[in-house]
C-alpha cells in the first residue's frame, strides 16, 4: 500500500481516499481500522454474503459506517 501511495503521489500527484477490496472472501473487524491508516475515507466492498445483502437492501443499510475493533 505505501509503493502505490507513493507511486500515484509522485506520478499523478493524488492520493487515494477510497479503497477496494476487490473480490474478497471476508472481512475481518480490523479491515476498517487498517484501511483508515492507509489514509482512506470510504471504503468499496464487491462481496458480501447473499443474506447479509439482502437484510441490507431491505432495512436500506446499503451504506454504514463501520466502526474498526
Amino acid at each position: 500500500m505505501y509503493i502505490g501511495h507513493g507511486f500515484l503521489k509522485r506520478e499523478f500527484g493524488i492520493t487515494p481516499k477510497v479503497g477496494w477490496m476487490i473480490d474478497s472472501f471476508g472481512h475481518s473487524a480490523a479491515n476498517a481500522a487498517l484501511f483508515s491508516d492507509f489514509g482512506f475515507d470510504a471504503i468499496f466492498m464487491s462481496r458480501i454474503d447473499d443474506a447479509e445483502r439482502n437484510r441490507r437492501k431491505e432495512n436500506e443499510e446499503m451504506t454504514f459506517i463501520w466502526r474498526p475493533l
